[in-house]
């Protein structure tokens, strides 16, 4: 990949690896000085002899001047320009290996044989001007195979001796299927069957009864139980009142407020003072710049000394974490971010962020982030 056009003019970089992560950040395998780029702008994956590209949602990507879906993975070509942001622009280039196969000696077919296969080629319908060029790339055909069907026949139709087994084997079959079988059944005076079979196609079972005044233990009525019958009515009155107080139907959070939310936490991220300065002075300057991220708030600097935050490397890997699809990891690390926001051991005035309507902005995306 060379870099076109941008600060980075010039520079080659050798996509190496499954995965190769792209931005300002230096935690990238290709860093951009770009000061419009993001810290993460896009991953490039390398998977069964093909490349394909990755954008989030708060970066701006465009493959051969049409911008590719967020939260995608998009196939690329053998060459393509990748426009980053709005001053980098890089020149995709990839050249698969492939292996040279050597193609089988070339085979002539006899005279014999060129006889056999033209024949066989009429009786399956194929056309005779295309025989040789199929004959010299295709494997030759077996000898003798459009004669054989022919010799076949011709030694039926002339042998008498073949036509009378014929015909007398014929006749065998005719009287094998007139024959009838023959089937046991029950014999009626009615016409009707006197023993019906049951359900499960056998007879019925027959039991002796010992005495007129005797009767078994399975013809008494089997007593209901008190307890059985309350516990019923209690479960089924209980039923009722969760159908009454508890809605049924879950509120399903849409996946365009996932994305609008995984947007908004990279203000989150931290940035340091001196670039969130300069771009205040740009903004001021242009009135129709945005920070971005939709609610164009004014983003969280490092909380450390001059280094990210734990919370702030959480929110951070789960954003990795989504590029490669590993669900489980990003809801991780968000929920590391909420327990953070829920203990009790940071100041109660200015909260995790420094500020409580911040705290509270970051638990709300984070909860929206990790909803079902």
């Amino acid at each position: 990949m060379v870099v076109t056009t941008g600060p980075e003019r010039g520079k080659v970089f050798e996509l190496e690896g499954e995965l190769v992560h792209i931005g300002r950040a230096p935690g990238n395998q290709i860093v951009l000085e770009d000061p419009g780029l993001a810290d993460h702008q896009a991953t490039i994956l390398h998977k069964n002899g093909r490349y394909a590209i990755f954008r989030p949602d708060e970066s701006d990507v465009e493959v051969d001047g049409s911008e590719i879906p967020s939260e995608q993975w998009v196939w690329l070509p053998l060459e393509a320009k990748l426009q980053f942001g709005r001053r980098t622009s890089c020149q995709f280039y990839y050249e698969p290996l492939t292996e040279s196969v050597t193609p089988p000696p070339a085979t002539r077919l006899t005279s014999s044989r060129k006889s056999s296969a033209a024949k066989s080629a009429q009786s399956t319908g194929g056309e005779s001007g295309d025989s040789t060029s199929v004959a010299v790339k295709a494997p030759p055909m077996p000898p003798g195979v459009g004669a054989t069907a022919n010799e076949d026949s011709d030694d039926e139709d002339s042998s008498p001796a073949r036509s009378q087994n014929g015909k007398s084997r014929r006749s065998e079959r005719k009287k094998k299927k007139k024959r009838k079988k023959n089937v046991a059944r029950f014999i009626t005076d009615q016409g009707g069957p006197m023993v019906e079979l049951g359900a499960d196609g056998h007879l019925p079972e027959l039991a002796l009864q010992d005495g007129p005044g005797k009767k078994s233990k399975r013809d008494k009525p089997k007593g209901s139980s008190p307890v059985l019958l309350y516990s019923v009515l209690g479960l089924s009155m209980a039923a009722c009142l969760a159908m009454l107080l508890i809605d049924p139907t879950p509120t399903a959070v849409p996946e365009t407020s996932k994305a609008s939310a995984r947007r908004e936490l990279v203000r989150f991220y931290g940035m340091p003072d001196d670039e969130i300065t300069r771009r205040k002075k740009e903004m001021k300057s242009n009135p129709k710049a945005r920070w971005p991220w939709p609610s164009n708030k004014k983003p969280v600097g490092l909380m450390g000394d001059g280094v990210p935050a734990g919370w702030q490397k959480d929110l951070r890997s789960a954003r990795i974490a989504r590029t490669r699809r590993d669900y489980a990891a990003e809801r991780a690390c968000y929920r590391r971010v909420l327990d953070q926001l829920n203990a009790e051991d940071h100041d109660l005035h200015f909260g995790l962020t420094g500020n409580m309507d911040a705290d509270a902005d970051l638990k709300k995306h984070v909860s929206i982030a990790i909803s079902r």
